[in-house]
């Protein structure tokens, strides 16, 4: 995830990650979105509370 942009690959069949398959199955990536906002905890330490989370 990059700047709020879930990415979703076939990592058996795409190792390098070359194809985003994340508008093929939104439904995945909404999925995604939630287990990550749901199990999100903030740290204490501040530098790790600088990633950006899924819109």
């Amino acid at each position: 995830m990059q700047n709020g942009t879930c990415y979703l690959y076939d990592l058996v069949s795409d190792t390098h990650e070359d194809n985003n398959l994340a508008s093929k199955y939104p439904e995945i990536v909404k999925e995604m979105k939630a287990i990550i906002k749901r199990e999100h905890t903030s740290s204490s330490i501040t530098q790790f509370n600088s990633i950006t989370l899924p819109n």
